[in-house]
């Protein structure tokens, strides 16, 4: 698991390259491929509401009723952006990952830590919208740090997912391997929620792949085909499953 220094770092570096996405975006109308009815202005909203929200409500110790609206000019929203992302990245580095918080997660600690954690993930992957919108290519997501975000989604949000749309599939079982890094994921679906253990064992379906790349396809950014992700076994078994756990 990444270090807080690390996590930081990356949100650092991932804000930058953000920011210069949007200000080589013109007039923000280009499409975001992997959320749906959304151009890149409404991502930087969705991004800028968020972060400001997140640090209205460490400020205040609890969930903020209301969120910021974004400027009246797309012409501001880089800066808007720029001033949120700064003021939460301070608000997160003066505080200590255990100290307590609300999260928005039921499942996982009440902690600063896991906002560190989360928007470190959430803004390297919504970087990585941007900069394909902007720009036509997208830096790649650090093998170690996708790595860990892959556990995260299985740590947090299938268990969320499947609250809100039980997951049930079937009896299928699904291996994950990133052939960059030591990730690996085994996961057992039937008439129970997913089930997922950090282990290598042989799946209906494998896939196995860059852990940039296994970490788009579960957020729905790319298909296996399209990274080149091997696939082994029965396709349809992920197919289901990556539907079925979607976001």
């Amino acid at each position: 698991m990444p270090t807080r220094d690390e996590y930081l770092s990356t949100f650092h570096r991932d804000a930058e390259l953000f920011e210069a996405a949007v200000r080589a975006g013109g007039d923000l109308t280009q499409p975001i491929d992997g959320c749906p009815d959304w151009d890149l202005g409404k991502l930087v909203e969705h991004i800028g509401g968020l972060q400001r929200f997140i640090a209205a409500g460490i400020a205040a110790g609890e969930m903020p009723k209301d969120r910021a609206e974004p400027p009246a000019d797309r012409g501001e929203y880089a800066d808007w952006f720029a001033q949120g992302t700064a003021a939460l990245e301070s608000t997160l580095t003066g505080k200590t990952d255990d100290e307590p918080c609300w999260t928005f997660f039921s499942n996982a600690p009440q902690v600063i830590g896991t906002w560190v954690r989360r928007q470190c993930h959430e803004l390297a992957v919504h970087r990585y919208d941007a900069e394909l919108a902007a720009t036509g290519t997208a830096e790649v997501i650090d093998a170690e740090m996708a790595t860990d975000g892959i556990d995260e989604y299985f740590d947090i949000f299938l268990e969320r997912v499947d609250r809100r749309t039980p997951i049930r599939i079937g009896d299928a079982t699904l291996h994950l391997h990133a052939a960059d890094t030591a990730g690996e994921w085994f996961v057992r679906c039937g008439d129970h929620a997913p089930e997922v253990t950090r282990e290598h064992a042989k799946g209906q379906v494998a896939l196995s792949g860059a852990a940039n790349d296994l970490l788009l396809a579960i957020w729905g950014r790319v298909t296996p085909d399209e990274v080149g992700i091997q696939v082994f076994g029965d396709p349809d078994v992920w197919a289901r499953f990556h539907a079925a756990a979607a976001i």
